[in-house]
């Protein structure tokens, strides 16, 4: 079922329902991991607002609050709004930043289906940033619906979908006002002609070429930004089928948290450095070494030892997908 608001995911609850246990041994903690904690809280609670508020907002619009988006930045972006019709500019402005797009994008290489569509998302790319709007939608239209076809054995696409198949598992797309309710206008039905201007994705009045005046950006906008809640629901259906996870034991908490300090207290330590070629220490940076190392597997396409050098985040966002 639909969630009534972000803090109701299974994730919430659960890091909620950690964090207090761990309260309660805190003092057993180092006096600088204390005051983590607190800072953990406010990082979790801002995100469950600002997911909640961006759909009372920009909900009843058809916007989808995606993973992908930057939770400070939408806050802000909703603070700083007077209202629906200025905070729908907001974020239609933060997607036509072409360096925003790209990163949007990114994770989308982790489902094979998606993949195999990627020419296509690219050109949808280079004809939205060029205002071909009208072009940009056709091809993302077509690009979720083959999507959703192949990604599970029922073999529907997604105009083909009921609104109740796309509740999302434990993910901000399955807000009651997520996907799910963008997905009864995506579908509505819109047979006579009209010239009117239109400013939702009615997929059927536009392959069916019965609404003639939907090329703006806010279309083709919301085109993105349900291509990239499918695959959000995606994501949670095949995490849905995944088992259980194990708990770990408090012995590992402790240790996790004691990582993640030695993580911050590296991030603090670092400075950044410019490197010249006729500086003699030079060939000795770490830096120097590891750019050798990279361009070598690379000129001798060892693709595999890449990988291995690769940081985690760019590992998950180009990973297979392993879900039916």
């Amino acid at each position: 079922m639909p969630y009534e608001s972000a803090h109701d995911l299974p994730s919430f609850v659960e890091i909620s329902q950690g964090l207090k246990s761990i309260k309660l041994l805190k003092f057993f903690l180092p006096k600088a991991e204390r005051g983590k904690i607190k800072e953990l809280e406010a990082q979790l609670r801002l995100l469950g607002d600002t997911v909640d508020k961006f759909y009372a907002v920009l909900g009843p619009r058809h916007w989808i609050f995606h993973d992908n988006l930057p939770v400070e930045e939408i806050a802000d972006l909703l603070t700083a709004s007077a209202g629906p019709a200025e905070a729908e500019r907001r974020l239609i402005d933060y997607y036509k930043t072409p360096e925003t797009l790209d990163s949007l994008t990114l994770r989308l290489r982790g489902h094979t289906a998606m993949r195999k569509r990627g020419h296509l998302v690219t050109r949808a790319r280079d004809d939205y940033l060029a205002g071909r709007y009208y072009a940009c939608i056709h091809v993302l239209l077509s690009v979720m619906d083959g999507f959703v076809n192949e990604f599970e054995s029922a073999r529907r696409g997604l105009h083909a979908r009921e609104a109740e198949e796309l509740d999302a598992f434990d993910s901000v797309v399955g807000h009651h006002m997520g996907l799910a309710k963008a997905h009864e206008a995506f579908r509505r039905r819109k047979g006579a002609t009209s010239s009117e201007p239109v400013y939702e994705l009615y997929r059927n009045g536009i392959v069916h070429g019965t609404l003639l005046n939907y090329d703006n950006e806010v279309v083709a906008t919301k085109a993105w930004n349900m291509l990239l809640a499918v695959a959000d629901w995606a994501r949670a259906r095949a995490k849905e089928q995944q088992p259980p996870r194990v708990e770990p034991t408090w012995r590992e908490l402790f240790a996790q948290l004691a990582e993640n300090a030695k993580q911050r207290r590296a991030n603090d330590a670092w400075k950044p450095q410019t490197l010249v070629p006729s500086d003699p220490t030079f060939n000795a940076h770490p830096a120097y070494a590891a750019c050798e190392q990279l361009l070598s597997y690379w000129t001798k396409r060892n693709y595999g030892k890449i990988a291995t050098l690769l940081s985690k985040t760019v590992q998950d966002a180009y990973a297979p997908d392993l879900s039916p």
